[in-house]
């Protein structure tokens, strides 16, 4: 599994290393699979700062894990290196753009399965972007979301983008560079149940049983 997600991610590095960066689209998808392959990881064995409960249904529910070692495991955490180290010369650059929201605000603790893969370098480039990351694309945290706002669904971002906490008020991002997109939030749907609906509605009148699919989590 993971082949036609290795060969795209290796595609997008090429394109930032290019053009400079990539859409928006296509660092949402980067993160997406970061954060698939980041739960087989945690199936695997690298502890999480997930609860008892949800690790147990991660366990039950989500897709097995492949084996440390294995040739498609060691692509991914490859590919994930190569991308990981474009982003980092573009931010030590004091640069910016899309590809800063495929970086997330959690980073797993390692374990002795990821040492022997490239899992350990790849999470250090992480860190090392995030040390450097200029203020507002650095910014995950928003003290005293206001009360009116707090019900706003987000256009531009995924369902698990967000999270508001009702004692204190603030609301936490679970990636970087999101708050460029925050002004124009507001909208009727998140983007994967935007894009699950306009697939319903073409249902209705063509076949689209050879699109590539996309992956949500």
């Amino acid at each position: 599994m993971f082949e036609r997600e290795v060969k795209k991610l290796k595609l997008l590095t090429e394109k930032l290393k290019t053009e400079g960066d990539i859409t928006e689209n296509e660092a949402d998808r980067i993160y997406m699979f970061r954060m698939i392959y980041t739960m087989t990881r945690i199936k695997s064995g690298t502890p999480s700062p997930l609860s008892d409960e949800a690790y147990t249904a991660l366990d039950q529910n989500f897709v097995a894990p492949f084996s440390p070692g294995s040739e498609i495991y060691e692509q991914v955490a490859e590919e994930f290196l190569n991308w990981y180290k474009a982003v980092y010369g573009y931010v030590h650059n004091e640069k910016s753009g899309n590809f800063i929201s495929t970086i997330p605000s959690i980073v797993p603790a390692l374990t002795e399965l990821d040492i022997f893969s490239k899992n350990h370098l790849a999470d250090a480039t992480i860190r090392r972007i995030i040390k450097e990351l200029p203020e507002e694309d650095g910014k995950i945290v928003i003290r005293n979301f206001p009360i009116e706002a707090q019900a706003f669904i987000p256009k531009r971002l995924l369902a698990t983008d967000v999270t508001h906490d009702e004692d204190s008020g603030d609301l936490f991002l679970s990636r970087y560079g999101l708050l460029r997109r925050m002004p124009d939030a507001q909208s009727e749907h998140t983007k994967e149940i935007g894009y699950l609906h306009k697939m319903i509605n073409k249902l209705e009148h063509e076949d689209i049983t050879d699109r590539k699919p996309i992956t949500y989590i």
